[in-house]
């Protein structure tokens, strides 16, 4: 039954290499918004198809099914996005060109460093076989660990990378080093926030999105811990994201590449000695593999940090690590929120059930919203965040081609 999903989905792969091709041109061009609305395209046509279906197998079928044709709705549609800007896109029979010849030589790096987070998942979920429900507890904390990832560090990252792109060319360095430090301080406005609910209501967010049917108290429980050492790892993989493009701008794909397999490493042997060292004193070893994905995180990160300060690519100045001090300190007021709601899980959760349908899930949705608006005010209290720089981090890039413009 896998192998048949598997090949109903196959077409799919075909959709998202044409899209990888027109989001490219798009960002390119300084254009983020289509690229970024375009996967809604798979989830909408998911939920359409699998929930008419009357049983398990038949919605894992429409499933598949909607999948194959949402990777062509993704092409076509980012597709009259590049026709829109004034792109030409036809055919034409491929040639080995000395420039198909470089993109070939760039590409195989850049894909080994970008799929560093996906590795090391896979190698925990690997790991995890030998111990009964450790592969469903590190893939339920998995799914919220990789929101984050999504949604700050691929945004912020493919929106810098222009910019970068433009500043490497023209021999920029203050450009690039202005543009480094405008994304380091955004991606962080968002992911220390996102660091502390993962770890200071890692139970909470499990119980309330996760528990029901055959996944229990004890199994969100014992998923929290998990997602707890997934939650510090956030900065990190979501640094990756912003540290990588300088190196991409300026075609340096190997080191970043070798930097991601150290981390791979890390996580391999770390991740080894840990799940065998707890499960010698007793304990589940799956938590084990979750610590070692982060500090394999941290470890890539670092690496990346430390050559660009090195290089002096990237040069900090006091403005921004005032600012990220200002960020961390509006984290901690709402991290301090979110604990006081943990402690009164259990009333909060009461009150909402014995009135409203899913009272969990909405409980747990309106305590992170409530958490939200808290940093959001914290941040801009204490100047941590402004709608300039918001606004300057994912501008246009100067000398994009604008609509109309065939190159």
């Amino acid at each position: 039954f896998a192998i048949l999903l598997t090949q109903i989905t196959m077409p799919y792969l075909v959709g998202m290499s044409l899209s990888a091709l027109f989001a490219g041109i798009l960002n390119t061009a300084g254009k983020f918004a289509l690229t970024a609305a375009a996967p809604t395209l798979l989830n909408i046509t998911i939920l359409v198809a699998v929930l008419p279906a009357g049983s398990p197998e038949q919605a894992a079928i429409n499933g598949a099914i909607a999948i194959s044709v949402a990777g062509v709705l993704q092409a076509i549609t980012l597709f009259w996005g590049c026709r829109k800007l004034g792109v030409k896109i036809g055919w034409r029979r491929p040639k080995l060109t000395p420039e198909v010849k470089t993109i070939m030589a760039l590409m195989v790096p850049s894909i080994i460093a970008g799929s560093a987070t996906q590795i090391n998942v896979a190698v925990s979920q690997a790991l995890s076989s030998n111990e009964v429900g450790a592969k469903s507890w590190l893939y339920a904390a998995d799914r919220l660990f990789q929101l984050p990832l999504g949604l700050i560090g691929v945004a912020i990252g493919v929106a810098l990378l222009p910019r970068l792109a433009q500043a490497a060319q023209a021999g920029d360095k203050d450009g690039m080093s202005q543009s480094l430090s405008e994304g380091v301080t955004l991606s962080m406005a968002f992911a220390l926030p996102a660091m502390a609910a993962l770890t200071v209501i890692p139970f909470f967010l499990m119980h309330g999105f996760w528990t029901g049917g055959d996944f229990t108290i004890e199994d969100s429980r014992l998923t929290a811990h998990a997602l707890f050492h997934y939650g510090w790892g956030v900065p990190a993989f979501i640094l990756i994201r912003i540290l990588a493009p300088p190196f991409f701008a300026r075609s340096d794909t190997k080191r970043p590449m070798q930097f991601a397999l150290a981390g791979v490493v890390v996580n391999l042997i770390l991740g080894i000695a840990l799940y065998n060292l707890l499960r010698h004193h007793g304990y589940y070893g799956y938590v084990g593999l979750a610590m070692a994905a982060s500090a394999a995180g941290w470890i890539n990160a670092g690496l990346l940090l430390f050559t660009l300060l090195a290089e002096k690519t990237w040069r900090p100045d006091r403005a921004t690590l005032s600012r990220l001090i200002r960020i961390a300190i509006a984290t901690a007021i709402m991290g301090a929120a979110l604990s006081a709601a943990g402690w009164y899980r259990v009333e909060i959760e009461g009150w909402f059930a014995s009135r409203i349908l899913f009272g969990k899930e909405i409980a747990i949705l309106l305590v992170c919203m409530a958490g939200l608006c808290l940093y959001v005010a914290a941040a801009f209290a204490t100047g941590a965040v402004r709608v300039a720089d918001i606004r300057t981090a994912l501008r246009r890039p100067p000398g994009a081609p604008a609509v109309g413009d065939d190159s």
